[in-house]
């Protein structure tokens, strides 16, 4: 695919929901950007808090943020369907309230692929902070295109607030995925040309790891995972005994109770042992 058209701009599309904490740094970080053509798509799912507030005082102050308010509250995939279906540009890039851009990130992002047209997304290296123990962790992510592909068998191999594409070769979200949208998203686009991660910490993500969500929720995440990498599966002609590295997954959903306890304390376990080897 031919990325020659597309550099003239970029469309940011951030959805809110009840973001008034952490909404102007996340702003300020897009507003900071060395790469200064762009356009600043925000939507406002129906927030209850200051949001709006918030969000028509930052827009007074700069013509690139245009502002979407919902009548309702429609979740995250239809939200950011709404900002892709207005964005004028061909370059799309996300991010989320609470998160921040190192200033060149998408400089460097816009520029990569400019500079190679088979790739069609781009990510970047990742520093996520957990808000709940205010400690940091760099995420690493695969790569080479090659990388990516064989992580995306096992799980998403880009984190969803550092990537820039190509609206082009994914259209819109799949609006059956209330979660996991990206990781399909994903999915969709390496069908059509190559991804590639940055290989810089150019993106800071909050977490919550100690927080715990709701069964039902849990429940969707790992049905949505299910689906994608089954697609996955059947796209990339894995041999049949591949199809077994689904059990776990359809285990959890079995027996969603004792696995979500089980996931957890295990997850725990290894997260904390991996933040001690980060401190030495």
């Amino acid at each position: 695919m031919n990325n020659k058209d597309n550099n003239k701009g970029v469309s940011i599309i951030m959805s809110v929901f009840n973001e008034e904490q952490d909404l102007k740094e996340t702003i300020q970080s897009v507003l900071n950007q060395t790469y200064r053509n762009f356009e600043f798509i925000i939507i406002n799912d129906k927030s209850t808090d200051n949001t709006q507030e918030i969000l028509s005082q930052v827009a007074n102050n700069d013509k690139r943020i245009k502002l979407i308010e919902n009548s309702t509250n429609l979740g995250l995939t239809k939200s950011l369907n709404k900002g892709i279906d207005i964005s004028v540009y061909n370059l799309t890039a996300r991010i989320d309230a609470g998160d921040k851009w190192e200033s060149s990130k998408l400089k460097k992002q816009v520029n990569f692929l400019e500079q190679n047209p088979e790739y069609v997304i781009i990510g970047t290296n990742t520093i996520a902070y957990n808000v709940q123990t205010n400690e940091e962790r760099k995420v690493l992510l695969p790569e080479k295109d090659s990388e990516i592909r064989k992580k995306m068998l096992i799980s998403s191999p880009m984190v969803h607030p550092s990537i820039l594409f190509l609206k082009n070769a994914a259209k819109r979200y799949d609006e059956t995925f209330q979660t996991g949208q990206d990781y399909n998203l994903y999915a969709e686009i390496l069908q059509i040309g190559k991804a590639y991660n940055i290989q810089e910490f150019l993106t800071y993500i909050r977490t919550h790891q100690n927080k715990s969500i709701s069964l039902n929720k849990w429940k969707q995440q790992k049905i949505a995972r299910l689906k994608i990498r089954y697609k996955l599966f059947r796209q990339n002609k894995v041999p049949v005994w591949y199809y077994g590295k689904l059990i776990p997954d359809l285990l959890f959903l079995i027996i969603p109770n004792k696995a979500k306890l089980w996931k957890n304390t295990v997850f725990s376990f290894f997260n904390l042992n991996q933040m001690a080897d980060e401190k030495k």
